[in-house]
């Protein structure tokens, strides 16, 4: 499920990386976005990600950010497609193939079993800072208990232990970041083949944050 987008900022095209930010207004759900050649859908992209220029203007966190690798084969069908809207299928901007760098747009990549991989890889983020707002949001929201049991499957993909539960319960009480900070210091977070936190939006984020 896909939220309607209310919110859109593209910025200007480098090399072949079309990025921005999108959002809807309100809600726990991101957008996604579709590349279309008149009528024919030729890429698309969520915007889940984290950016520091939509957090600085306030948007959702921070967490709306996307990008989309513009390649030849996009044009095949048209020199300009239309950005849109997957839910509401309106319009939020245009890219012609000139806006593009010729020898960039030319291209294409070769491993392409890697580049396929890595498409369905969701990024993972080792700044614990970005998430900020959103672990506020969330301390404010659920018990200390609930926070710290949030908090350790996030960082560590388990429940906490009965010690960790209440040590860490008293920490959330006074500083919900510092709860974030000793976890990712820890021997088992250090020691762990997994290195980094999931965004808001993966399936492996514990509970959506209420952007509302």
């Amino acid at each position: 499920m896909y939220a309607s987008t209310k919110i859109f900022q593209a910025n200007p095209i480098v090399g072949t990386r079309y990025t921005g930010w999108a959002a809807p207004e309100t809600g726990s759900l991101c957008v996604c976005l579709g590349l279309y050649a008149d009528t024919v859908l030729v890429a698309a992209t969520k915007a889940d990600e984290f950016s520091a220029k939509a957090l600085k203007a306030g948007v959702r966190d921070g967490w709306c950010s996307f990008e989309l690798e513009l390649f030849s084969r996009h044009f095949v069908l048209s020199d300009e497609l239309s950005v849109r809207c997957m839910t509401g299928n309106n319009e939020l901007d245009r890219i012609h193939i000139k806006s593009v760098e010729s020898n960039s747009v030319q291209a294409e990549k070769t491993n392409l079993v890697e580049d396929l991989i890595k498409a369905q890889l969701e990024p993972l983020y080792t700044d614990v800072l970005i998430f900020e707002p959103i672990i506020r949001r969330m301390a404010a929201t659920l018990s200390a208990e609930e926070f710290v049991s949030f908090a350790y499957q996030l960082i560590l993909h388990r429940k906490p232990d009965h010690a960790g539960l209440r040590d860490y319960a008293a920490l959330a009480r006074a500083d919900a970041m510092k709860v974030f900070s000793k976890l990712m210091s820890s021997d088992e977070y250090v020691c762990s083949s997994r290195k980094g936190l999931s965004g808001p939006f993966s399936h492996n984020f514990p509970q959506l944050p209420v952007f509302d």
